[in-house]
């Protein structure tokens, strides 16, 4: 039995009958899938690959930030952390909809960036995340919560 050639083989057979997908959907049981036949009711995702798809979507909102915020690079880190935090949570179009909260960043009016995370619904929404989220765009400070150091 060779077991590379029944993996490369079989990986060229599934690739054209599974065909590929980035975006899940349902096949013709109804079961969502994602990728090249990947059944997501049945097998799910690993820990490994949950992980690494955690990597890179927090490198995509931090480019996304970068690109889309001309001030970004301005901030401290404590403050470019919360962004790509509520970029992650909302969605880079979801965050720029902060504009009032944009407009105080840009000022470096902390303190009103904060008040205008405050006076939303998304506040309201993810509950302790923004209460963390709003202490750290006031102080500047990593809250404790997070046990993570910045360097």
């Amino acid at each position: 039995m060779n077991i590379d050639q029944i993996v490369m083989t079989s990986k060229k057979m599934l690739r054209l009958d599974e065909g590929l997908s980035l975006t899940p959907y349902k096949d013709s049981r109804g079961f969502l899938t994602i990728g090249i036949g990947r059944c997501l009711d049945k097998k799910g995702i690993s820990k490994d690959e949950a992980y690494y798809l955690f990597e890179h979507d927090v490198f995509d909102m931090l480019s996304q930030c970068v690109q889309k915020i001309p001030f970004f690079r301005d901030l401290d880190v404590i403050r470019q952390c919360v962004l790509v935090d509520m970029a992650f949570n909302l969605g880079i179009n979801g965050l720029l909809a902060f504009k009032r909260m944009m407009a105080a960043l840009e000022a470096e009016n902390y303190e009103l960036a904060a008040a205008e995370m405050a006076d939303s619904s998304w506040y309201v929404q993810v509950g302790n995340r923004a209460v963390r989220l709003e202490h750290m765009m006031l102080t500047g400070e990593i809250n404790p919560e997070y046990k993570v150091e910045v360097v």
